[in-house]
């Protein structure tokens, strides 16, 4: 689950929400401290349904200005490939 947070931290800085999704109950209770210090939402899938354990911060699109410069270079190179 730590591994998961970080990546979900990463991903706070292209996106407004961010969560992790983790396979049990007992896992997501350990993860909720540091993921809301974090600012990160954690799912966790019971019984075929997604049960919200934390509801992630919510951040302004872009997070910063290299997340936009990063975000416009990809948009660039996806639309060279679909040529």
């Amino acid at each position: 689950w730590e591994d998961a947070l970080v990546q979900a931290h990463g991903n706070a800085w292209f996106a407004s929400h961010s969560y992790v999704l983790l396979p049990s109950r007992s896992l997501a209770r350990r993860a909720v401290g540091k993921a809301s210090k974090l600012g990160i939402g954690v799912l966790v899938l019971e019984s075929g349904r997604v049960v919200t354990m934390a509801r992630a911060r919510s951040r302004p699109i872009p997070a910063s200005l290299g997340s936009w410069i990063v975000n416009e270079w990809m948009i660039s190179e996806l639309g060279r490939g679909a040529r």
